[in-house]
């Protein structure tokens, strides 16, 4: 029997819950998706009014020509029509923004409701959006300290012909914020801005992959296991800290192995990792310090959760695939970027990449981001059988043809697999010419890789589907 740890719920687990301390986690977390260049620019906007009136106060003679002899004479004459002018400004202003920005978040809305929730964060994490609302709020910011600083015995000239400039620049800026929005919202974007996030999260996990084993090498026997103190996302593992662990267990042979990868639901009293090595009693001690290496979120994270835009991918494909949308251009394009994704990964290994820049952990890691990949293609093919379009199912037989030459020993396994899988869902779709000449091409495929057996049933497959041709069945069938 194991042996447990008696450790307080939410102790050393790196999770960041409710109360103060939540409140601080997500501002952090919030700063660092969206907040923090908007800030940037506010106060660059606050900067810039504090400029400007000082330009407005000095006694420099060219600027003070400027604000009498030119500005101050024919635009901003009087300190009231100044003020005045401020306040439509601002109120113009705050209401063009409040009613664009509600819109434009409707249709981020609507577009997240019918592809994914992902796409809400796409739009956060755009720099360029992340510029129009920083710009758009600091120029309403650098409005109210204009008008703020407009009264009877002080006329701001510069300061409210910069409002006037800044403003209009603006609302010429909303057009392109529209066309913007409305062009982040196409299926094509969105899906290739989750294929590009992806990859990203993945380079990052590379020296991770480097400096850990896939598979368990120590003979040690297992001496305790950890068990998660509450649930939540397994978002990040700390492998220095790990090493350290190691380095007290004082064993060669010991070995800590991590059950789950990133981006996997832990549920409270699951197991997290077993420590092998050592005696009892110091790995019991450890158990602790492991819990505070393997943090636990309440969300998943794209950064460095290169599953969680597979899972986002597999989502929209789905829900565009099945019969709830019937749409089947978006799962196409989702199983194009799958088969880019896999065959990207496949040439490029841990192993056959770059060397690890530090000394190897003897902490096993498990890696399951190919069997996702394929699982995904999966899922969208049997999305395909249950709303009979043949031309997703096509793609989904194209992208698994095209990657079996190039995958090599488990994932091989998983790409004939998965094409096994895949030939009983093509029961209701009508057998096209085009999706024959896919299943045949897919024949000759896996005969020439050495693939007979499923080679034979994929032939198996094609000639009953050849037998319907001409016969009409009823969708109860």
């Amino acid at each position: 029997m194991t042996t447990r740890r008696a450790i307080p719920i939410g102790a050393a687990s790196g999770y960041e819950g409710s109360g103060p301390i939540g409140l601080v986690a997500l501002l952090r977390q919030g700063w660092h998706e969206f907040l923090a260049f908007p800030a940037v620019i506010v106060a660059a906007f606050v900067v810039l009014a504090a400029f400007t009136l000082w330009m407005d106060n000095t006694d420099a003679s060219w600027l003070k020509f400027g604000r009498e002899q030119v500005i101050g004479r024919f635009v901003f004459v009087r300190e009231e029509g100044t003020a005045s002018v401020l306040g439509q400004l601002l109120g113009g202003l705050l209401t063009v923004i409040s009613i664009t920005f509600s819109v434009l978040l409707l249709a981020v809305q609507q577009t997240a409701s019918s592809l994914s929730s992902e796409v809400y964060s796409q739009f956060l994490r755009r720099r360029v959006n992340q510029l129009y609302f920083g710009f758009f709020t600091g120029l309403a910011v650098y409005d109210v300290i204009a008008l703020a600083a407009a009264h009877p015995k002080f006329n701001p000239v510069y300061t409210a012909a910069t409002a006037v400039i800044m403003t209009t620049l603006g609302l010429c800026l909303l057009v392109v914020l529209i066309y913007s929005t409305v062009d982040q919202m196409r299926p094509s974007v969105i899906i290739e801005s989750l294929r590009d996030h992806t990859l990203a999260a993945r380079e990052r996990s590379l020296a991770l992959l480097r400096r850990t084993r896939r598979t368990s090498q120590s003979p040690a026997p297992v001496q305790f296991t950890v068990f998660a103190q509450r649930d939540g996302f397994l978002q990040n593992l700390r492998l220095d800290r790990l090493a350290q662990a190691l380095a007290d267990l004082r064993d060669p042979a010991a070995e800590i192995e991590v059950l789950h990868p990133i981006g996997t639901f832990v549920a409270y009293d699951d197991q997290l990792a077993v420590i092998r090595g050592g005696d009892r009693e110091t790995a019991s001690a450890l158990a602790g310090r492991i819990q505070e290496a393997l943090v636990l979120r309440s969300e998943r994270d794209l950064q460095v959760d290169a599953a969680y835009g597979i899972v986002e991918l597999q989502s929209i494909a789905w829900t565009t695939a099945s019969s709830a949308k019937s749409t089947p251009e978006p799962p196409r394009l989702v199983i194009n970027a799958l088969r880019d994704l896999l065959g990207r990964w496949i040439a490029g290994t841990p192993e056959r990449g770059e060397p690890a820049t530090s000394e190897p952990v003897a902490v096993v890691y498990p890696d399951r981001l190919h069997r996702d990949v394929i699982d995904a293609l999966v899922t969208t093919g049997i999305a395909s059988n249950e709303s009979l379009q043949h031309v997703v199912a096509i793609s989904a037989f194209d992208a698994l043809r095209q990657l079996l030459p190039r995958a090599r020993g488990e994932t091989r396994e998983q790409v004939l697999d998965a094409i096994r899988t895949l030939l009983p869902a093509l029961s209701d779709v009508l057998l096209t010419p085009r999706l024959e000449d896919a299943l045949d091409a897919l024949r000759r495929a896996l005969e020439e890789h050495g693939a007979r057996e499923v080679a034979a049933e994929t032939s198996t497959a094609l000639s009953l589907k050849q037998k319907e041709k001409g016969r009409v069945r009823s969708a109860a069938s």
